[in-house]
């Protein structure tokens, strides 16, 4: 026999204790999890977990914010002005805590309270000329298709602080 051959079969005459004993030993378990097993986790936990780590995320910004609303039945399109809001919580850069309110209060007042169909986008951001830039392209679009005749609402609108900030 070769001494290539001998040194082999040494080699997997000491591996082969080695393996068992991590057998025995659990250390090569099914990956396939029996009932009961698993993560123990309620939607409520889940839910704490994902408002902690946005809560982590979160900071307190200056922001510039454009509204723009208008209705699948009208041919109308209500844009605001662009507007500053001072200290609002923002969450990585591009989530505003209580956007869907501040969206509401746009669409409460150029549909007069009434209006279910209003479809309400707002777009901000930290540096003025980014909801600025948003609106001229807006604008320009619309131009072109004429598919909306555009409302501004200037100074009659102002966004209310929400609270619980």
């Amino acid at each position: 026999m070769s001494r290539r051959f001998l040194r082999f079969a040494a080699l997997l005459l000491l591996l082969l204790p080695a393996c068992a004993s991590a057998r025995q030993s659990g250390g090569a378990k099914s990956p396939v999890l029996e009932a009961g097993q698993g993560l123990k986790m309620n939607r409520g936990d889940l839910e704490e977990m994902r408002n902690n780590s946005q809560d982590k995320k979160s900071r307190k910004a200056d922001i510039y914010i454009v509204a723009v609303s208008y209705s699948i039945v009208d041919s109308v399109m209500y844009v605001s002005d662009v507007r500053k809001m001072e200290d609002e919580t923002v969450n990585n850069r591009l989530f505003l805590i209580h956007r869907q309110a501040y969206e509401n209060q746009f669409s409460a007042f150029v549909s007069g309270g009434n209006d279910e169909t209003m479809m309400t986008y707002l777009h901000f951001s930290e540096r003025e000329k980014e909801p600025a830039r948003y609106l001229k392209h807006l604008l320009k679009r619309n131009s072109k298709t004429n598919k909306f005749e555009v409302k501004r609402v200037g100074e009659e609108f102002s966004f209310t602080r929400i609270d619980g900030q």
